[in-house]
């Protein structure tokens, strides 16, 4: 089997069938549909049919956890520059 692979690994039949066919059409594709997908079937293997579901994390952080104040926002509209184009939801920095 190794005599057959190519430097990078790949099998030299289907390398080369894939270089003589590749200024064809797609309908005279002289490669049998098995030949290709034995060689994506070990290049690729599939899927797993089911992915386990990640268990939320129970954190809870007193200071992040709690109501934002009133200084907060007003510190926090108080640093936002001015001359910046907006976000998503519209309202630029100088209407603040």
């Amino acid at each position: 089997m190794a005599d057959t692979l190519d430097v990078d690994g790949y099998n030299r039949e289907l390398t080369n069938a894939v270089k003589s066919a590749a200024f064809r059409s797609a309908g005279s594709n002289p490669i049998p549909l098995n030949t290709w997908e034995n060689f994506y079937s070990k290049v690729m293997p599939p899927k797993p049919q089911s992915v386990p579901m990640l268990q939320p994390i129970e954190y809870s952080d007193i200071l992040l956890d709690s109501p934002i104040s009133i200084l907060e926002l007003d510190g926090a509209l108080k640093d936002l520059k001015n001359n910046k184009s907006p976000g998503i939801d519209g309202p630029s920095n100088e209407l603040w």
